[in-house]
């Protein structure tokens, strides 16, 4: 596969680079090395999503390059049914196998009647803690060069969890979607079913219910 890494940030603004529009066509057309050229572009945006997603019981038995593998591979025995959906994209299309492997490992190795596995994320288990611009609690006015501002963060990331986990499920995927993972609303849109404008207005609702109810802990700093 290509050691690339121009897929590897979505833009911000939902353009389609002409690399992508080229590899999705022949995807569409069965072509296995495009398929395995656009997983490997996507690769560092899936890894942050598998880290996020992935239970923290099973990273001692399974990591992102494992759930990886074995998504492609998913993709690879299915690629003619991308031509099915000549509407969704391709990152969503691949996304949707990564999750589905997620899912796959939690139900393989979590009993049955503990917590919703589809519901445990980690926002401090994104790989990418020294990075001031990822996720919510990254944006706080908080000083991290000394002890006490790292204490904070960590709380806040604790209070941020505690709050997505108790929202509706569509709120805290699109959250964790637009924030954390870093979709674009089309992208959003489209893995939720909803229309773009749908699904701009749930993500402005939802993350002004997550502000409102993040600002009411003293000393954690505020989240706009």
């Amino acid at each position: 596969m290509s050691g690339s890494s121009e897929g590897d940030q979505p833009r911000g603004d939902g353009t389609i680079e002409d690399w992508e529009v080229e590899l999705t066509r022949s995807i569409r057309e069965g072509d296995q090395r495009a398929l395995a050229e656009l997983f490997q572009r996507y690769r560092k945006r899936l890894e942050r999503m598998v880290r996020m997603r992935l239970d923290r019981r099973l990273t001692s038995r399974e990591d992102a390059n494992d759930v990886l593998q074995d998504a492609f591979l998913d993709l690879s025995n299915r690629i003619s049914g991308f031509a099915e959906n000549p509407n969704l994209s391709a990152y969503v299309w691949i996304r949707l196998a990564v999750k589905d492997r997620i899912i796959a490992e939690h139900r393989k190795h979590i009993q049955a009647g503990k917590r919703d596995a589809r519901r445990e994320v980690s926002l401090n288990q994104t790989g990418d803690s020294n990075s001031s611009g990822v996720g919510l609690a990254g944006d706080l006015e908080l000083s991290e060069t000394s002890v006490g501002g790292k204490v904070l963060k960590i709380e806040a990331e604790e209070i941020l969890q505690v709050i997505l986990d108790a929202m509706d499920e569509i709120d805290r995927e699109i959250i964790l979607m637009r924030t954390f993972e870093g979709l674009t609303n089309a992208e959003a849109a489209q893995a939720l079913n909803l229309s773009p404008n749908g699904a701009s207005s749930r993500y402005s609702r939802a993350m002004a219910r997550l502000a409102r109810e993040f600002n009411q802990f003293p000393g954690t700093g505020s989240l706009s």
